[in-house]
């Protein structure tokens, strides 16, 4: 989903490979892969909000959980906004291992 890091991964992927014709196939079948995918990811989205819950949650306290998950949160709403600034760190890396 857009603007996260996974959908701009996914998306610099699939760029790259469709300046190949050779291929143009695996593109197509990520792109179907993905649309598959969409349904597992619906379901989770509907078994969390849409449905009653089969046993009462107790939510997982704790200062260390709390902040990997903020850390995590935002480095994947960085990733989306700001792809670019990430792709430029990791040229070097990616020039150095051609």
């Amino acid at each position: 989903m857009p603007p996260t890091g996974g959908f701009f991964g996914k998306f610099y992927l699939f760029k790259a490979a469709m300046e190949s014709p050779q291929l143009t196939w695996l593109v197509v079948v990520g792109v179907l892969n993905s649309v598959v995918s969409v349904y597992y990811y619906l379901r989770i989205i509907v078994a969390m909000y849409f449905k009653d819950a089969v046993r009462p949650l107790a939510p997982t306290e704790g200062a260390g959980m709390r902040a990997g998950l903020l850390i995590t949160a935002i480095a994947v709403v960085l990733l989306g906004i700001f792809p670019g600034t990430f792709v430029d760190w990791a040229a070097p890396a990616i020039l150095a291992a051609k």
